[in-house]
């Protein structure tokens, strides 16, 4: 096999950020057309903990938005989200096949388990996230509102990213 320069490296690294990012923006367009059931699953967490912790909440929509476009730039983020999600494993795939020639045959074995191990552990964490510790924390947090006296009327431009930051980040921990 030829040894490659240390531009021939920087320009495979090059497209393969250009790969990860196309395919990081086409999982974001096709998951803006699917915003409403995006926002269904972004509002699960906060109806579980109505459910569990027996929350006060309001009869009308949770979310509301004091801009004109919040609705329309959340659905944006909230596509974003899904469109790093999503893309994971491809991106981790690139990535594994840039560093595949600088591994010993003993190094090439396990990358695949390693892949698809990093793969499973994010999807584990974001999980976890989901259905444990967002409605517990969001249950604690409207709890320790009410418990001063402060009335919890959350806008869509704070709970969305604060979902998709704390799946993102649960994911990227396990």
């Amino acid at each position: 096999m030829e040894e490659k320069t240390f531009l021939e490296h920087l320009e495979d690294l090059r497209v393969v950020f250009l790969k990860a990012f196309i395919v990081i923006i086409v999982l974001s367009g096709v998951s803006f057309a699917f915003a409403p059931a995006l926002l269904k699953l972004i509002m699960w967490p906060f109806n579980a903990a109505v459910a569990r912790y027996g929350l006060e909440a309001p009869t009308t929509a949770l979310l509301r938005t004091l801009r004109p476009s919040g609705a329309f730039m959340m659905s944006m983020k909230m596509a974003l989200g899904a469109g790093f999600f999503f893309s994971l494993p491809l991106v981790l795939w690139f990535g594994g096949r840039f560093i595949l020639p600088g591994l010993t045959p003993a190094e090439r074995r396990y990358l695949l388990p390693a892949l698809g191990a990093g793969t499973a552990l994010f999807v584990l964490g974001a999980a976890f996230c989901y259905f444990f510790v967002l409605p517990a924390a969001l249950g604690f947090f409207w709890k320790y509102g009410q418990n001063l006296g402060v009335a919890n009327e959350w806008t869509i431009e704070n709970y969305v990213p604060l979902v998709i930051q704390m799946l993102l980040a649960f994911g990227a921990v396990f």
